[in-house]
C-alpha cells in the first residue's frame, strides 16, 4: 500500500528480522510518501546507525529533532553516531541536550557518563555513571561501566564491589566475571578471582 505508516511499520518489522538493508528502504519510502514523519526519520537513523553509516544516521538524526525536538531517544542516540564519528564535543552535547529534555533519562547519563570519562573529565563522568545507576539500579551496565572505571583507578574494592552487583543482576556476563577477576586478584584473592577467570 502507498501508506506512508505502514511502509514504516514494514521497516521496523524488517530490522527486528535483521534485514536492516531492506528497512532502510522501506523508511525512505514512507519519507518519501510523507516527508514530515518524525518516527520514520527516527527509524530511518537507527537502521544506518545500525549499518554503520554514522555519517547518515546524524543527518536522518537531526531531521528527526527538527520535526520533535523533545525526542530524549534523539538526541541520546544522536550523541552515538556523533561519537561514533568522532566528534566527542558534538557527542557530549548531544547526551547533555537528552537530559535537558528528561533529566532522568539513564541511557543518556550512562552514554554521557562514558565519554566524558573517555574526554578526560573523569570526576564528572562517573557523577553521571552513579546518577544512572540510582535511577535504574536493576540495569548492570552503568554498574558495569562504573567498576571499569574503579578498575583502571586501581580502587581494586570499589571495583570488585560494582562488578559483583552488576553479575547479581546478570549473573552470566562473561567480562563482568573477568574483572571481578582481575579486581580480585589485585587484592591477592587469588582463591575467590579463580572462580570468575
Amino acid at each position: 500500500p502507498e501508506y506512508a505508516p505502514a511502509y514504516n511499520n514494514l521497516g521496523a518489522a524488517l530490522r527486528a528480522t535483521g534485514r536492516v538493508d531492506e528497512a532502510v528502504a522501506r523508511y525512505r519510502r514512507a519519507l518519501e510518501l510523507q516527508p514530515e514523519f518524525p518516527s520514520a526519520e527516527f527509524n530511518l537513523a537507527n537502521a544506518l546507525l545500525a549499518k554503520g553509516d554514522a555519517g547518515g544516521s546524524i543527518a536522518q538524526f537531526q531531521r528527526a529533532l527538527e520535526q520533535s525536538p523533545q525526542s530524549v531517544e534523539a538526541h541520546n542516540n544522536l550523541g552515538i553516531a556523533l561519537a561514533a564519528k568522532g566528534d566527542r564535543a558534538g557527542a557530549i552535547a548531544a547526551f547533555r541536550s537528552a537530559l535537558a529534555v528528561d533529566e532522568r533519562s539513564v541511557h543518556a547519563h550512562r552514554n554521557l557518563g562514558n565519554i566524558l570519562i573517555d574526554s578526560g573529565a573523569r570526576a564528572e563522568g562517573i557523577t553521571h555513571l552513579e546518577r544512572a545507576i540510582v535511577l535504574a539500579p536493576s540495569e548492570p551496565e552503568a554498574t558495569y561501566d562504573l567498576g571499569t572505571v574503579l578498575l583502571e583507578d586501581q580502587n581494586f574494592a570499589g571495583a570488585a564491589a560494582r562488578f559483583q552487583t552488576a553479575l547479581k543482576i546478570r549473573p552470566e556476563w562473561p567480562e563482568a566475571h573477568n574483572n571481578l577477576g582481575i579486581a580480585l586478584a589485585s587484592q591477592g584473592r587469588i582463591a575467590e578471582a579463580l572462580t570468575h577467570f
